[in-house]
């Protein structure tokens, strides 16, 4: 008598090989992968996946060649142990289940606060940017955007809290003429990230007009130790810095037209202006000389004489 194979009483069993145990990972999509086995039963019919505890719903994994796997697509933050479960053919479960305990980190780090430029900035082209951080940080980029694009240009430096654009007289690196708004973005171990507040500036490279000296002439003898100095106004420039032999003597607002230098010595003394716009780029006057001369002529004796007819 064929009393034919004896019944499938033994359930196939499941385990997890990831993610590992006790594994942070990133807040993204997570790919739990394990192996499945029905050894001399009746073969693997299903295998499901649970994220949590009991009463959580169970999902189907995709199963080929003694292998299982399953895509968490909205993982949470925090510690979560996933269970896996195997059925066969003839409809045995697995008991007890396969787990495993890991985390995710959903959490992102405190944002950059941005210190330097101010907003609202004018500067040559060559900037340094700085910013502040605080917490576990593996990495800032700073951001770029030029107000004429829709293009943003990234710039990765590692853990630190500055980036000079032009170090080294790299000058190919500095940005061009026009408005600029950037941002710093802080990126922790697992991908999480948080954003700075944006601030604009405005690179300016063009100096202010030229513009020339007025008196007192060049080489110019005067008598008087208080001498009062004249230029023509310099459009765009924002100070004026007048030196008298070869130091600043007066900084002054940008449409200033003169000022008096007091207490000259005598003899020969250089003076120049240096014209400055908002964004530092500076214009120069050609330097002009005067003499002071504080010494009054000499008065000689005259002899007279008479003489007979």
């Amino acid at each position: 008598i064929d009393v034919g194979a004896p019944p499938d009483e033994e359930a196939p069993v499941a385990s997890v090989a990831w993610p590992a145990a006790g594994v942070t990972l990133a807040c993204s999509a997570v790919a739990l992968e394990g192996g499945v086995a029905d050894v001399g039963g009746s073969g693997v019919a299903s295998v499901e996946v649970r994220i949590g505890a009991e009463g959580e719903a169970w999902h189907k994994a995709s199963v080929a060649e003694g292998t299982w796997t399953w895509t968490w697509t909205a993982p949470a933050d925090g510690e979560h142990t996933a269970w896996v479960r195997a059925t066969d053919v003839a409809g045995n479960v697995q008991e007890p289940l396969g787990s495993v305990t890991f985390w995710v980190d959903c959490t992102p780090p405190v944002a950059p606060t941005l210190e330097a430029p101010e907003e609202g900035a004018f500067l040559g082209g060559c900037v340094t940017f700085s910013w502040s951080g605080a917490g576990d940080v593996a990495g800032y980029t700073v951001a770029l955007a030029a107000d004429d694009t829709a293009d943003v240009e990234t710039f990765e430096v590692g853990t630190e809290l500055s980036l000079s654009l032009g170090a080294d007289e790299d000058e190919d690196n500095c940005l061009s003429e026009g408005g600029w708004t950037w941002w710093v973005v802080a990126t922790d171990a697992y991908g999480n990230g948080a954003q700075s507040e944006a601030r604009t500036l405005t690179v300016d490279t063009t100096a202010p007009g030229a513009f020339e000296l007025v008196a007192p002439a060049n080489g110019a003898c005067v008598g008087v130790a208080d001498l009062a100095l004249s230029w023509a106004e310099c459009e765009g420039g924002v100070v004026v810095t007048l030196e008298v032999d070869g130091v600043a003597v007066a900084e002054l607002a940008g449409d200033a037209t003169g000022a008096t230098v007091e207490g000259l010595t005598e003899g020969a003394h250089s003076w120049r202006v240096l014209c400055s716009d908002e964004a530092g780029n500076e214009e120069t006057s050609f330097e002009w000389t005067v003499i002071v001369d504080l010494t009054p002529p000499q008065i000689g004796e005259v002899l007279v004489t008479s003489s007979a007819v």
